[in-house]
């Protein structure tokens, strides 16, 4: 062997790595927009139950307040809560978040690579090749997760959406015949329903499938469509049988959870209840004219308008299914991500059959964005566009890292009251008093007042006993009669409530309250 006289260049090395800078970018962006500062303000309680749960206390009833002490309370995330505190005792905030923000990303990409399973049996089309699939599969999923952002985040929500996400991808490998059964759903949804109610959507959308197989069985003409054409005529009864039972497995396996079929009836009572929806602004129905019904009015449309006007429509099944999952998401802010979900597998459709953009993906993009020997120009402009996703992911990963390691810092940023509960903490006597809190910061008390009982938390909305707690507490803070009248006759001693709130500035005025401590965020007056 003899000693090279010169060694090899980097671009010859690099050339052999079978990735691109448009690779990286389209990994960091994704990234950078998943690091969300844990906001969620029922976190307290989570944790709290987490806690209690390894104490060998499991949530069969309420005792964190003292308004419904006692009351039958099916808690459908206690599996989630159980591992939150785990993760939360390994890393603080940042252990409890991490997980949900990677469960979210595989959503996505769950959703994006429906798309891509389906191009893949699309008669008379060329698909993507593998890796200028993934290329617009991330790029799809960064889209998706920008038009979520508001409701994206460290929730158990998050594996709603997994679960949603898998549930439609398995429906297809079936359909398409790449999956010859659906047994699989079974342990996935006795997973989904010990960490989330929002397995019930995830029925719903079998139930769905069933209807949908159905209505083609008889109606001739959806049967020349896609993806019904790829089912021979004879083959529907079989298939409905099939999905039908995987359904009732799937319900049985749900049914294995400590409240049985009580799981139900909380999901259905939490989800149909007008008063509470219309008081929790995350159930609120989706208003165009703010964030989060611009971004995703202006994802719908556009996409919409694109498949079209283009005729670029190959899905009739999603075609079909477009209106109701468009109702679904429209009704409530909370359920946006699951209408972006549904709709990726049709966007990637539409966007692999564009040809300038299958050109650029399959012809340029290596030429522009490759690892590969080029001159100085084209590794400056590389890195330049480099530069932006690193820059966006390392201020968001500082704004997380410096907020999510300073659990005190990270209350007051989100206005929860730290050093009232500093100073009431420090007063005690707690199991002596009955304290009126604000909504928002009874998670936040739960958790870190644990001497002390609250009056309401995020738990509680659609809790009906000898009282409706959510609108007694409604009537309470906005001085509705007879509000005084509740207040003297649940025998409150102690009120917690934002300073300016308009409860605080009537008590302020009031003799038989005085104030007992205040600062800019909270104001605490004593009976």
């Amino acid at each position: 062997m003899t000693k090279s006289s010169s060694p090899p260049r980097i671009s010859t090395v690099f050339a052999n790595l079978h990735f691109s800078f448009i690779d990286v970018i389209l990994i960091l962006f994704p990234c950078a927009l998943l690091l969300q500062i844990p906001m969620d303000p029922d976190l307290g309680w989570h944790l709290r139950v987490g806690q209690d749960i390894w104490r060998g206390i499991f949530p069969f009833q309420d005792i964190y307040t003292w308004s419904m002490a006692g009351h039958a309370w099916i808690d459908h995330e206690w599996l989630t809560n159980a591992l939150m505190i785990q993760g939360y005792n390994i890393g603080g905030l940042i252990g409890q978040s991490v997980p949900f923000f990677v469960i979210c990303f595989i959503a996505y990409i769950v959703a994006a690579r429906t798309g891509a399973l389906i191009s893949r049996h699309i008669p008379e089309t060329t698909p993507l090749s593998n890796k200028a699939s993934w290329q617009l599969g991330l790029g799809l999923v960064t889209i998706g997760l920008l038009t979520n952002l508001p409701v994206i985040g460290g929730r158990a929500q998050m594996i709603t959406l997994l679960g949603f996400a898998l549930v439609n991808h398995l429906i297809w490998q079936y359909l398409l015949n790449t999956r010859r059964n659906l047994w699989i759903l079974a342990p996935l949804f006795w997973v989904w329903a010990n960490t989330h109610a929002g397995f019930v959507i995830g029925l719903a959308t079998l139930g769905l499938a069933l209807g949908l197989l159905l209505i083609v069985r008889f109606i001739p003409a959806l049967q020349s469509t896609f993806p019904f054409v790829l089912i021979p005529r004879a083959d529907y009864l079989r298939r409905f049988r099939h999905i039908l039972i995987a359904l009732v497995v799937s319900v049985l396996a749900t049914l294995i959870n400590p409240y049985t079929w009580r799981l139900y009836e909380e999901a259905i009572r939490t989800s149909l209840d007008s008063y509470a929806r219309a008081g929790i602004v995350e159930w609120l129905p989706v208003n165009i004219q703010n964030q989060i019904g611009l971004l995703v009015g202006a994802f719908t449309f556009m996409f919409v308008w694109w498949l079209l006007w283009r005729r670029k429509t190959f899905s009739a099944w999603h075609l079909l299914l477009m209106p109701i999952f468009f109702y679904l998401g429209m009704s409530s802010n909370r359920h946006t991500a699951l209408l972006v979900l549904f709709m990726l597998p049709w966007v990637y459709l539409a966007a692999a059959a564009e040809p300038t953009l299958r050109h650029f993906l399959e012809k340029q993009v290596n030429q522009l964005f490759g690892v590969h020997k080029g001159n100085w120009v084209y590794y400056s402009y590389n890195i330049v566009l480099l530069l932006v996703p690193l820059a966006l992911l390392g201020f968001r990963a500082t704004q997380w890292y410096t907020t999510s390691t300073d659990a005190n810092r990270l209350a007051e940023r989100i206005g929860l009251p730290t050093k009232a509960v500093q100073f009431l903490a420090a007063r005690g006597n707690g199991a002596n008093e009955r304290l009126l809190n604000d909504y928002n910061w009874g998670g936040y008390l739960i958790w870190n007042l644990p001497d002390y009982k609250v009056y309401i938390d995020g738990r509680m909305p659609s809790w009906r006993g000898e009282k409706h707690i959510f609108k007694e507490y409604n009537q309470m803070t906005d001085l509705e009669p007879p509000w005084l009248d509740l207040i003297n006759t649940n025998q409150i001693t102690l009120v917690l409530m934002p300073k300016d709130n308009r409860l605080s500035n009537v008590l302020r005025h009031m003799p038989a309250f005085t104030i007992l401590y205040e600062d800019d965020v909270a104001t605490l007056f004593q009976r």
